[in-house]
């Protein structure tokens, strides 16, 4: 390409004025629009390696003009700022007074300018009967068209706690740049955009940006870390939970023809509520690599008790018992890859970016359902299953759900007190369905001689709290374990799932492995391009670890059925 294309940046940007940075910069960015469109007369013959090498050249150029601009702007903010500053150190309240004065009277005396004359048009002379045409005149304006671009800002606020930034060769962002999630969809676009056609049988994934969740110190995890235990010991974290409903109201009608909406309204979150309540760490070496933790239930041989009758005796009623340790079998836990994938026609992608957004938007609630499932099954397969909570043995039969789940899950965090010999304060996580908060509202509702009016949602999950669990209400559920109630037909009313799935451990025995990055981008391949279609793919390596302790899996019927104990015949044995 020709070499003198880009305009040229002298060595000091400083030396320009206002007014000629402002034209370098014009310049620059017309010269960056015609290469981006692919301008016949601007790129020539050139190969795709040149037209590259000098798209880049230009942005770098682009660059380097914003910055000075962004310097001299924040240069003139903070001059005004001390000059008002100053100003405010002298001004007295009547000296600002009077200068208001003195400002409106000369506002006042101001007339509107007389309005420069009009030259006359010389009249044409137009034959009897000729029928002249009527033209629309059209004031041009002597500023020369300029394209507007969007400004974007440089570092947007982290969203989520998760930063996103833009990837190498993505038009219109700088490499390594902050985008919103807006933005992520324009660059997909952009980049899809900026492909040249592909030979037969080529095909590779083009990154276009990536999340990065930046944890702090005391949350990366690497084997060579002396203090990696330590850090985990001292994590906590219990989820505190929050749950909002935002109402839908609808709208009234309207008897002209209405407006075509693009904006596409998304039905659905991106919660994770299991992953959030795991203590996560940054797997920096993809996986981690644990000892398997022993329990009080490992001693054996190590306590001896000697009574003062078997002392006095000695020999063999006198010895005392030692257990011999032996090393541990480590477990490894790598991250999985859990990859998205959606596929586009270019001309409506282009045509349509509502519609890219939206699916988008739409991409991520799914994957934070496939996460939550995979989190929950991973549990699942590392906890003592314990499913024979049938109606009428383990539990009375035909108790409402509020005299089932509670007592259900006290006596579980007992058993595990016990079996771990953990103090009675000790934080137990319970991961409960969502829809259990409904049914234990819905029993009272159905009880006779209750009030339900104060029995609400918040209540009873305070409640779990207040008995000594700390409760993460999941919304989505395990490979195996159907609590997700299914879509409501035009039939009878869905009900409840017919069991329930409770998991239970000890806060910290489950652990959150994250790489730290979620990949995105486009799929360039020579099919794809043959068919005027492209894909949108997003890549994040995460996992679950268990690190020790005990972890169970509750499975038991529950119902809103109304009937409290006291309704039931209790038949109580007495001694004498």
């Amino acid at each position: 390409m020709d070499p003198e294309l880009i305009p040229a940046l002298p060595e000091d940007l400083t030396s320009l004025t206002d007014d000629e940075l402002e034209l370098l910069r014009e310049q620059l960015l017309e010269v960056e629009q015609k290469i981006y469109d692919g301008d016949e007369d601007t790129i020539g013959d050139a190969s795709n390696a040149d037209v590259m090498k000098t798209y880049e050249d230009v942005c770098s150029a682009i660059t380097r003009v914003n910055e000075e601009k962004a310097r001299r702007d924040e240069e003139q903010s903070a001059v005004t700022a001390r000059m008002n500053e100053l100003r405010s150190e002298v001004r007295t309240d009547d000296d600002e007074a009077e200068a208001d004065d003195e400002a409106d009277a000369e506002t006042d005396e101001e007339k509107t300018p007389e309005p420069e004359p009009v030259a006359e048009m010389e009249e044409e002379s137009v034959l009897e009967g000729e029928v002249v045409e009527e033209r629309e005149v059209v004031v041009a304006s002597t500023r020369p068209f300029r394209r507007r671009r969007v400004v974007r800002d440089s570092e947007p606020e982290p969203e989520d706690g998760i930063t996103l930034t833009a990837a190498a060769d993505v038009p219109g962002f700088s490499s390594g740049c902050q985008i919103t999630k807006h933005q992520l969809a324009e660059a997909l676009i952009a980049k899809r955009r900026a492909f040249v056609s592909a030979p037969d049988g080529y095909a590779e994934q083009v990154t276009v940006a990536s999340a990065f969740t930046n944890y702090p110190d005391e949350r990366s995890y690497d084997e060579q870390d002396d203090t990696a235990l330590e850090k985990i010991k001292d994590v906590i974290g219990p989820y505190p939970g929050s749950w909002k409903i935002d109402a839908l109201v609808a709208a009234g009608g309207i008897c002209a023809p209405t407006d075509v909406r693009y904006a596409w309204d998304v039905l659905g979150t991106t919660d994770t509520p299991v992953w959030d309540s795991l203590p996560k760490f940054n797997a920096a070496r993809g996986g981690v690599r644990f000892p398997t933790i022993p329990t009080i239930a490992d001693i054996t041989s190590a306590t001896t008790t000697i009574t003062a009758a078997q002392d006095a005796a000695g020999g063999s009623s006198a010895i005392k018992g030692c257990q011999e340790v032996t090393c541990p079998a480590f477990t490894e836990v790598l991250v999985d890859v859990m990859a998205t994938c959606l596929q586009f026609p270019n001309l409506t992608a282009r045509t349509y970016p509502e519609m890219v957004t939206g699916w988008l938007e739409l991409l991520n609630i799914a994957q934070a359902q496939e996460l939550e499932a995979k989190i929950l099954t991973t549990i699942k397969a590392g906890s003592i299953d314990v499913s024979d909570l049938a109606a009428g043995t383990s539990i009375p039969a035909d108790i409402g759900a509020v005299g089932i789940v509670y007592p259900v899950l006290l006596q579980a965090a007992a058993n595990l007190r016990a079996a771990l010999r953990l103090p009675a304060d000790a934080a137990l996580r319970a991961l409960i369905p969502a829809y259990v908060l409904d049914e234990l509202v819905a029993d009272y509702h159905r009880r006779h001689s209750v009030d339900p009016t104060e029995k609400t949602r918040a209540m009873f999950a305070a409640h779990f709290a207040a008995i000594g669990i700390q409760p993460t209400f999941y919304i989505d559920g395990s490979a195996t374990g159907g609590q997700v109630m299914a879509p409501q037909t035009a039939a009878v009313l869905v009900e409840y799932p017919a069991l329930t799935e409770v998991f239970m451990f000890p806060e910290g025995t489950w652990l959150g492995l994250d790489a730290g990055r979620l990949d995105l981008g486009v799929v360039r391949d020579s099919t794809l391009n043959s068919t005027n279609k492209y894909q949108i793919f997003a890549e994040q390596f995460l996992n679950a670890a268990k690190v020790g302790g005990r972890s169970v899996a509750l499975t038991f019927p529950i119902g809103p059925t109304g009937a409290a104990a006291l309704d039931k015949t209790t038949t109580v044995a007495t001694s004498m």
